[in-house]
């Protein structure tokens, strides 16, 4: 849908205003962007708060996904537990020393 990275069309916002501009007037790979950020700005809000909004729904940050530890919550999956080493030589009972989720 866009040919515009994210960054680009922030370097781009800075230095224009985007709902002060005619559709005309827009370049073609943010006209998404415009008439989200102008739907938005009909909703009640100001235009930054607009222009905000259009971003996130036409340019979604992707978060990496977190990978699923299988370590125990406790002890990290390493079966002792550091700070505790002067009570039975530090052993995590959770997981009963093995490192592995109860």
């Amino acid at each position: 849908m866009n040919t515009m990275t994210r960054d680009e069309v922030t370097a781009w916002l800075a230095a224009h205003s985007l709902l002060r501009m005619r559709r005309s007037a827009v370049p073609v790979e943010l006209l998404p962007l415009w008439a989200e950020a102008m739907s938005q700005r009909e909703s009640g809000i100001n235009d930054g708060q607009a222009v905000a909004k259009a971003m996130a729904v036409c340019f979604p940050e992707s978060r990496p996904q977190r990978a699923q530890s299988t370590g125990c919550h406790r002890c990290g999956g390493t079966g002792y537990l550091r700070g505790l080493s002067h009570i039975h030589s530090g052993r995590c009972f959770a997981c009963n020393y093995s490192g592995e989720r109860p």
